[in-house]
């Protein structure tokens, strides 16, 4: 059914309205979302741009999160701490070898390196919200 909702826009072109709360077969399927909460409208927007990459980078390793922590911090880069998940702020090209070396120094086992994108969840989440464009944004008049 995903796949006939989906081909009927892209195919077709013609515009097909779904209403769900299922976020992840949101992303899958559509190319715009507005986004409506209590009758008040949130977002409207194309999808590409509420999914944006942020300037976060994801760095995952199996131990050693918090001397890699330190490590980065000592060597000027802004370091937030999230689990197992290391979110550095991505400040210049540099910023890729300066997390390499420090992996590479400390003998540690890096799972992934990926810059953050926003999610369609995060729409919903006080003040977590990716700003979309002013020319993507629909405002009601009076």
């Amino acid at each position: 059914m995903l796949n006939l909702i989906h081909r009927i826009g892209t195919e077709f072109g013609i515009s097909v309205v779904v209403c769900s709360h299922l976020l992840g077969e949101i992303e899958r399927i559509c190319t715009s979302l507005v986004a409506i909460d209590g009758g008040l409208l949130l977002r409207s927007a194309s999808l590409s741009s509420m999914t944006q990459h942020s300037d976060l980078l994801m760095v995952e390793v199996d131990e050693g999160t918090e001397a890699l922590a330190t490590r980065l911090a000592e060597a000027g880069l802004d370091v937030r701490h999230d689990e197992r998940v290391l979110r550095v702020q991505l400040a210049t090209e540099r910023t890729y070898d300066l997390i390499r070396d420090a992996v590479a120094e400390l003998d540690l086992s890096l799972h992934r390196i990926e810059r953050h994108r926003h999610q369609i969840a995060e729409l919903f989440r006080s003040g977590d919200a990716p700003v979309s464009t002013v020319e993507d944004q629909y405002v009601p008049t009076a």
